[in-house]
């Protein structure tokens, strides 16, 4: 019963919140920092509608590697939320055409500025990444990316794609990774208090000087220190 109201609040919340900052977003269509206006509220007050607890840790090195190239794990609709949450500066987040057919949440997505791939096509998603890399380099934002490319639900971490590296290369910004607790593993909306969610951003990783060729290498570096520190925050909870 707890779980079907928390899944009736949490889209109200929300889209309540995206219709506010579309209005505002009117105002000065196709620029990323309008976001912010709904990063900075409505995702925290979300998952407070819903009552999970959210802590968030090693935000400041997020302003300290800014611009670069964020990629995080993506688990479950709840990271709308968390993930959300995060966005302190104005960022680019890349993700699929489909978004802007999303009522409000996607038509905010599309007039601040985000970049929506094909990803059905090949060709067409790495011209997007190209393109994307020259909105980095002139107007000097953070792109956000979620290399899974689809939402693991209880599943592990899973392979990467490489569209989020090919970015950084071209763009020769820093990946920065930011990693969620699993949710399946300490949440439960069935709950009156249906528990908690860390996010920890690690340490970033340069690509300068880096290539094409080093696109694999990249990927390896990320990914296990993603799964390590994954695997310690799960830990940590469930003690």
């Amino acid at each position: 019963m707890l779980k079907a109201l928390r899944y009736c609040i949490a889209p109200i919340v929300f889209c309540g919140g995206s219709l506010v900052a579309l209005m505002a977003a009117l105002t000065h269509p196709f620029q990323p920092r309008m976001s912010l206006y709904f990063t900075k509220i409505f995702p925290a007050l979300t998952l407070k509608a819903i009552g999970i607890e959210l802590e968030v840790r090693n935000q400041q090195q997020m302003y300290k590697t800014y611009p670069c190239v964020y990629i995080a794990n993506h688990q479950h609709e709840l990271d709308l939320a968390v993930h959300a949450s995060m966005v302190c500066l104005p960022t680019v987040s890349i993700g699929k055409k489909e978004i802007k057919y999303i009522p409000f949440f996607g038509w905010l997505f599309w007039l601040t500025g985000q970049i929506l791939i094909d990803r059905h096509h090949h060709k067409n998603a790495m011209e997007s990444m190209s393109f994307a890399a020259e909105i980095l380099k002139k107007k000097k934002v953070a792109a956000w990316l979620f290399p899974e490319g689809t939402r693991s639900g209880r599943k592990p971490l899973q392979k990467f794609k490489k569209g989020a590296f090919y970015l950084a290369v071209q763009a020769q910004l820093p990946i920065l990774p930011i990693v969620a607790s699993t949710y399946y593993k300490s949440v439960d909306l069935n709950r009156w208090k249906p528990g908690k969610v860390i996010v920890e951003v690690l340490e970033p990783i340069s690509t300068l000087g880096k290539t094409i060729e080093d696109v694999e290498e990249l990927i390896q570096v990320s990914h296990a220190m993603m799964s390590e520190k994954i695997a310690q925050l799960d830990k940590e909870l469930a003690s």
